[in-house]
């Protein structure tokens, strides 16, 4: 189970709010599952349980537990999550840290998708697979700068003039093949790439707007920013 905008969360309420979401929710699954059920906080926003066959887990058991709110400090707060289930009989050829993976990617998975539960089957693995590989020449497109800025003109409906550009980010792979941004924009975004992407992106944007300049034609040009980039400390410094 992994907490949605955990991040934005410990900004807006701090650390020690985060920390306390953590054991209320602990809380209310404790109280919620049967008295053999193992949790454990594996990551800063994850929880994994370990349930046994005698308390099946399903969605409607999540919609009903992630929407009674959580009792914290003087309030109460109402939180999102992202669910993977695996049945452990069906993958019992793999070892602990393996499976715990395998969920990590199932939830980025069903992320990508808007969903908030997902349940392993073998078809998933090919998707799996395919989107690490994807995201594996996301990197590689990054680093390498390969990704590029389209400058989208905005114009004046009145009369026809030209009022700025909209730089879009685009992305062709080596075989000529387009990856539209909403594809690899939230594929970025649950990866962490986003901050580099984005940079990218922007220093481009920058240097089209000399180009622009240079030309002799000074019109605004839009930026799009993801609400990630927004929310670190640090980016209008860094812009």
């Amino acid at each position: 189970l992994d907490i949605d905008d955990f991040t934005a969360i410990g900004i807006t309420f701090g650390e020690t709010f985060c920390n306390q979401l953590i054991i209320r929710l602990h809380e209310q699954l404790r109280a919620a599952l049967t008295e053999n059920t193992l949790i454990a906080r594996i990551d800063r926003d994850a929880l994994a349980i370990l349930v046994g066959d005698d308390k099946p887990l399903d969605n409607l058991f999540f919609e009903h537990f992630l929407n009674q709110p959580l009792q914290i400090a003087d309030g109460e707060h109402s939180i999102s999550a992202t669910v993977a289930v695996v049945d452990l009989q069906s993958l019992a050829d793999l070892q602990a840290e393996q499976i715990l993976r395998l969920a990590e990617s199932m939830i980025e998975t069903a992320r990508h998708k808007k969903q908030h539960y997902t349940f392993y089957d073998t078809r998933l693995e090919h998707e799996i697979a395919n989107r690490y590989s994807l995201l594996s020449e996301l990197r590689s497109a990054v680093t390498q700068k390969k990704l590029y800025v389209e400058l989208q003109p905005k114009v004046r409906l009145a009369d026809g003039k030209l009022v700025g550009f909209e730089a879009l980010a685009r992305w062709q792979k080596a075989n000529g093949q387009m990856i539209p941004p909403s594809q690899f924009i939230p594929l970025a975004e649950t990866s962490g790439l986003i901050v580099k992407l984005d940079q990218l992106i922007l220093q481009q944007t920058c240097q089209a707007i000399h180009t622009l300049q240079a030309a002799g034609i000074n019109v605004p040009v839009a930026f799009n920013v993801s609400s990630f980039e927004l929310l670190r400390p640090d980016y209008f410094s860094t812009l």
